[in-house]
């Protein structure tokens, strides 16, 4: 194979990881699959944590940056559907994301609690404040605001962890085009559902 550069190595990384979780996983699985040997990986990467940190940041700094660049506070119900379908398409689009995610959730320890502190609590505490300054939610809880966010989020994640176990549920493969377009109706008819019988309508 021709030279290997950090993007085809992280691609296979991202992969690993995954599928398998940080401990599970070793350089020389990602060197296998990458077709080089081990030693090749360390002209860029120090060691599995460094090719870990840059997995994680790879995957969830665009998903970040989503709610600062993309997301604009909902002033009506069309800009709110359309923050919330941004983030479905991204996380169909990125499903290594949620898996990921679910394996250091699991795991815990220092990489938990560095997605945590980097990438969770600003991203939710973002999405509330969403929530919070759109006059269609005025007087909602903030609390409950969080909750309804969380909840959201978990669905997404869920939905693409556990494909594997509902695949004869939703006749196909979950992640397929068909059930994903029928996923991101029902969670937009269930958020207008919300929208419509919970929020208070400005003046």
């Amino acid at each position: 194979m021709g030279k290997t550069n950090r993007e085809d190595i992280l691609d296979v990384a991202e992969q690993q990881f995954s599928e398998r979780g940080f401990d599970a996983t070793s350089l020389g699985d990602i060197a296998d699959k990458v077709g080089v040997r081990s030693p090749s990986l360390y002209k860029h990467f120090t060691n599995k944590d460094e090719m870990f940190v840059a997995v994680l940041e790879r995957l969830l700094d665009p998903y970040f940056d989503i709610l600062h660049r993309i997301l604009d506070v909902p002033m009506d119900q069309d800009q709110a559907e359309k923050n919330l379908h941004t983030v479905l398409r991204f996380y169909f689009a990125s499903p290594n994301l949620a898996r990921l995610l679910q394996h250091v959730a699991l795991a815990g320890g220092v990489y938990a609690n560095m997605v945590e502190e980097r990438w969770f609590i600003p991203f939710f505490k973002r999405a509330a404040a969403l929530s919070v300054t759109n006059p269609y939610m005025k007087g909602r809880d903030p609390h409950e605001l969080m909750l309804l966010v969380i909840a959201f989020h978990n669905m997404i994640v869920g939905y693409i962890t556990l494909s594997p176990l509902t695949e004869k549920l939703v006749d196909g493969d979950p992640l397929g085009r068909e059930a994903i377009k029928r996923q991101e109706v029902f969670m937009l008819n269930l958020a207008r559902s919300f929208w419509q019988e919970n929020t208070t309508r400005p003046a």
